[in-house]
């Protein structure tokens, strides 16, 4: 009996469900020895045979107490699992946000591309890269010897390469800023943790890159698909004087020849662009750049934010999406991301510039002649712009908004011809048309040089046949001998 007292004290340790599990196998073990026994020992000697069956449940009940030990441990230390495991992805959690980004390769250097945003600086770059604040101190230490290091450009790239340690872990070796088309800043790590700055001075090649297409639906869709920059059909535009851009007709072929710098064969950046072509309805318009600082024309107006869609048109009645009725619509938006620079349409003097209204944040301007011009619901107005500033052409005055009256982002450009609002659109082409006019009056012969320049331009133009089928080529910059193929 004190052996089933201390063996049942042993028990009641376990959980009730555990205890339940244990009982049960003893049970069984007694029914089965029990039959065992009576069909095996005799019945002349029950003494005996009582003897043997107790020593056999001893060792049975001994055998399923150790088992029933080893199994409470082990769901001890399954539920104990979990906290371990958390605790230790807490503890390493700083080390594997550090390597995450870039992923080291075996016995070789990794590199990441990242393309700079508004006001960012080495300081975020390197902290979004991972490097904890006291590994990028002597990165910026080193960076703050080269001053436009200090002034990143938005939408440029800057290269990070990392490389193995001893522990295998990538660590920051090299960063690279093009921050132009011949030169290349660059700071590196040495053995030792020295970071030295430097430029390098980059070879490149300029060449003239030809292309022409035809339009289906907007000029900029046609121009972009066949692989001019933006920045390109931005320059184009403001070189036209004559056609209005927003008015093609689906079928207009388009060519353009602009200087490209290459490096390797590749892009790495963009000159002016010399000559343009737009075939509209039958009529032929055509612009050229021949001297450097010139668009080609004498433009009286530019469209007062880089090209882009426009989202609603000069209209006497037009259902209002805020007020749900018809108003009249005397200006034309242009829908912009916001934050986009609007620039001033030409030149001149600024009457208004603070709040108005519906309007929002308003800026207008007294040009030469009998036009003034007027942009609405800005984001921002350029600091120290105000009443009486004079402004150049294409000058930043602001950004793109939704102040005041507005659903979204856009810009709401009005012009007003003798103090009368008029369609921009159309007002736009007729100015220009007659500044053009009295360009080619004043205009002065070419130069030999020019001259030459400017017939080679033609030829190009000449050569692109976007009617037929797009075109996209590349000729040397320097004017070869009248004929010269394609490069």
């Amino acid at each position: 009996m004190p052996f089933f007292r201390t063996t049942f004290r042993s028990l009641t340790r376990y959980p009730t469900k555990d205890l339940l599990i244990l009982l049960a196998g003893p049970v069984l073990v007694l029914g089965l020895l029990g039959i065992v026994s009576r069909a095996a020992i005799p019945t002349a000697d029950p003494i005996q045979a009582g003897a043997e069956v107790n020593a056999q449940l001893q060792r049975r009940l001994h055998e399923i107490r150790l088992a029933a030990e080893q199994r409470a441990e082990a769901l001890r230390v399954a539920a104990a699992e979990p906290a371990t495991r958390a605790r230790t992805d807490a503890s390493t959690h700083t080390t594997r946000e550090t390597v995450a980004r870039p992923a080291p390769t075996p016995g070789g250097i990794r590199r990441t591309t990242h393309r700079i945003r508004p006001n960012e600086t080495l300081s975020t770059i390197l902290r979004k890269e991972g490097l904890a604040p006291n590994q990028f101190a002597a990165w910026l230490s080193a960076a703050h010897k080269i001053d436009k290091f200090n002034d990143l450009q938005f939408g440029k790239d800057m290269t990070l390469a990392y490389e193995p340690d001893s522990n295998g872990l990538p660590t920051l070796r090299k960063v690279s800023y093009s921050v132009d088309d011949t030169s290349l800043l660059v700071l590196e790590k040495y053995d030792g943790g020295r970071i030295e700055p430097r430029v390098e001075r980059l070879r490149t090649q300029r060449v003239w890159r030809a292309v022409s297409g035809r339009i289906s639906s907007s000029l900029y869709a046609a121009a972009t698909g066949m692989g001019v920059p933006p920045r390109v059909i931005d320059d184009m535009v403001d070189m036209e004087w004559l056609v209005n851009f927003y008015g093609l007709h689906p079928g207009a072929t388009f060519k353009v020849v602009f200087e490209e710098i290459q490096r390797n064969g590749e892009r790495v950046g963009l000159g002016r662009v010399l000559a343009a072509e737009i075939v509209n309805n039958g009529t032929t318009y055509t612009a050229f750049a021949l001297e450097p600082g010139t668009r080609g024309s004498d433009t009286a107006f530019v469209y007062p934010v880089r090209f882009t869609r426009i989202s609603s048109v000069y209209r006497e009645a037009r259902f209002h999406p805020v007020y749900k009725k018809k108003r009249p619509h005397r200006g034309v938006d242009f829908a912009a991301p916001p934050g986009t620079p609007v620039r001033a349409a030409a030149a001149g003097r600024v009457t208004y510039a603070g709040w108005k209204g519906s309007y929002g944040r308003f800026v207008k301007i007294r040009h030469a002649g009998p036009y003034s011009t007027a942009y609405a619901h800005l984001r921002g107005i350029k600091s120290g712009l105000r009443v009486g500033s004079l402004v150049a052409q294409g000058e930043t005055i602001g950004s793109v908004g939704s102040s005041g009256t507005a659903t979204g982002p856009h810009l709401h450009f009005e012009m007003y011809k003798n103090g009368r609002f008029v369609d921009p659109l159309k007002e736009r082409a007729l100015a220009n048309t007659a500044s053009a006019k009295r360009s080619q009056t004043r205009a002065a012969p070419l130069s030999p040089k020019l001259l030459a320049l400017k017939r080679r331009l033609e030829d190009c133009l000449a050569a692109l046949d976007g009617q037929a089928a797009p075109v996209n080529r590349v000729y040397t910059a320097t004017p070869p001998a009248v004929g010269r193929k394609a490069a």
